[in-house]
């Protein structure tokens, strides 16, 4: 009966070979798992955007079967392609098929958006016809993750002004967790 020798560099070959081939698929099902997050106001039905401007707490919903995590979440709000302001979420992990709660901080850029916003929210509501065109408005939601820790990968979405204003309110179905 022979004995069958394994040199130990082999060894620690092989576990290194595991160990990168794990730390890869983890990585790259990180960045795949981040399209599967949803969000909307924590307060369903109660969004606007002078609120948002203010800071807030929305739900983040992992539609996906693996846990994500997330360096940052930032909602840029435009007008006639200037910025108005950014509500950003912290860092954040949200474990598969769950919703989380979280706080997001505002940064208003000019003096005007408050007005602005303002105009937009009693046109997308439906009390007021505004004076300026809504059609101009978008927000671009940027998912700010990374690949072996070390390698930055935004993915990014872009919604008209009221297609995010009826998200947030929760008059899209799009939010599966409960």
């Amino acid at each position: 009966m022979q004995v069958m020798k394994v040199n130990r560099h082999s060894i620690i070959v092989i576990i290194a070979s595991i160990v990168i081939v794990g730390t890869l698929a983890y990585s790259f099902v990180n960045a795949t798992s981040v399209e599967n997050i949803e969000f909307r106001w924590n307060q369903n039905s109660s969004f606007d955007y002078i609120v948002m401007m203010h800071g807030g707490k929305i739900e983040l919903c992992n539609a996906s079967e693996f846990p994500v995590t997330v360096r940052a979440i930032n909602m840029d709000l435009y007008f006639d392609n200037q910025k108005l302001g950014t509500f950003t979420v912290e860092p954040v992990t949200i474990n598969s098929n769950s919703m989380i709660e979280a706080t997001g901080i505002s940064d208003m850029k000019e003096n005007s958006s408050p007005i602005m916003l303002l105009f937009m929210n009693t046109e997308f509501a439906g009390t007021d016809i505004a004076r300026i065109d809504s059609n101009k408005m978008f927000v671009q939601v940027n998912y700010n993750t990374s690949i072996l820790g070390f390698i930055p990968l935004v993915v990014s979405e872009v919604y008209s002004g009221y297609e995010f204003y009826q998200i947030m309110n929760g008059e899209i179905d799009s939010f599966h967790c409960q």
